[in-house]
């Protein structure tokens, strides 16, 4: 389940990267008077922006799955030593 997310996150930054990258620039040239160097300023630090988006992301993606394998490992260590007839 997890890698099925993962991978759709990244299908889903890719395309986000590819529409600023390269969608913005010309969406910015044909609908401002904006200079091309500025056009091309602002495009970079959209890229550099997104890029540390998909980072900090991709490092929460991690960190809520070993957040969740923390949990059923306390789980399991809990029922292991409990009462309960099922248990070790």
């Amino acid at each position: 389940m997890i890698r099925t997310e993962s991978r759709a996150f990244t299908r889903a930054a890719f395309a986000s990267f590819v529409t600023v990258a390269f969608g913005l620039p010309v969406l910015l040239l044909i609908t401002t008077a904006w200079p091309v160097g500025f056009v091309a300023l602002a495009d970079i630090l959209a890229v550099f922006s997104l890029v540390a988006l998909y980072c900090t992301g991709f490092q929460a993606g991690y960190r809520n799955r070993d957040e969740l394998a923390l949990d059923h490992a306390i789980e399991a260590v809990r029922f292991a030593t409990s009462d309960h007839p099922e248990g070790i």
